[in-house]
């Protein structure tokens, strides 16, 4: 557990070592900097976060459609991420810059215009998929993210690629 700490803290504030001057620690017990770091790396990232904007692949711009009770979409800007990430309750607006570089994508779906889980897509991958509070999908839920997945991302088994679901 402390490892896990210790390795999300260095990550983390690696990001932004040209600001070190600006940061005041806690007493170093392992979760309050770990804290601390966070609340640091989300003041520092909200900056860059707002004025960000996402451009994605063709692929990923057509998998937004509807399906059964959801909407499915893209987030558009840094802003629009934060505000899934409040409404989730969880750490998807740290994902910016993954998306940004494009090394990852999240889909929202939505139920008559409220967010209500999210799912990132990464290397051809379900890399996860939560509801709020990153709680597990239910098997209703989940079983629709599958589907939707084959339909939209697995590779054509005529090119002979496997598709990897994770």
């Amino acid at each position: 557990n402390e490892m896990f700490w210790l390795i999300d803290s260095v990550a983390l504030f690696s990001e932004f070592t040209s600001y070190l001057d600006e940061f005041h620690l806690n007493k170093c017990k392992f979760d309050l900097l770990h804290d601390d770091i966070i609340n640091y790396h989300r003041i520092i990232s909200e900056k860059q976060l707002f004025r960000t904007s996402f451009q994605y692949d063709e692929k990923f711009t057509k998998a937004c459609t509807n399906i059964e009770d959801y909407e499915i979409k893209l987030p558009q800007n840094g802003k629009e991420l934060y505000n899934w990430s409040n409404q989730l309750q969880n750490c998807l607006s740290g994902y910016w810059n993954l998306i940004k570089e494009k090394k990852t994508t999240v889909f929202g779906f939505f139920n008559n215009d409220e967010l209500k889980f999210a799912v990132e897509i990464k290397d051809n991958k379900i890399v996860q998929s939560k509801y709020k509070y990153n709680s597990n999908l239910q098997n209703r839920d989940m079983n629709l993210v599958l589907g939707w997945f084959k339909e939209y991302f697995e590779i054509d088994k005529n090119n002979n690629l496997e598709t990897k679901i994770n």
